[in-house]
């Protein structure tokens, strides 16, 4: 028995340890709720600085003049009384 060394006994050990790991159905419900843990992670830090800037948003449309008009202008396409509207058509 002397291929049985310390090494090759420990790399059985170690190899029937992570098999026993991967196929046991508990190890493998641990390691995807650690992945789902991750991703609602993820998604909880996305929302939060989406939120930051719609505060800062709502800030600015209440609070800045300058800006209500330039979005006024943007999204709806106002223009003031004296001002001519120029459209130019993409060629086609």
């Amino acid at each position: 028995m002397k291929w049985l060394t310390p090494k090759i006994i420990f790399r059985l050990f170690t190899a029937l340890l992570l098999l026993g790991l991967l196929l046991n159905r508990g190890f493998q419900r641990l390691v995807r709720t650690f992945l789902e843990i991750r991703n609602k992670k993820q998604q909880i830090e996305y929302l939060r600085r989406e939120n930051d800037y719609l505060k800062s948003e709502i800030f600015r449309l209440k609070n800045d003049p300058q800006y209500q008009e330039r979005m006024v202008r943007k999204e709806l396409g106002y223009i003031q009384p004296g001002e001519i509207e120029y459209r130019i058509k993409e060629p086609k």
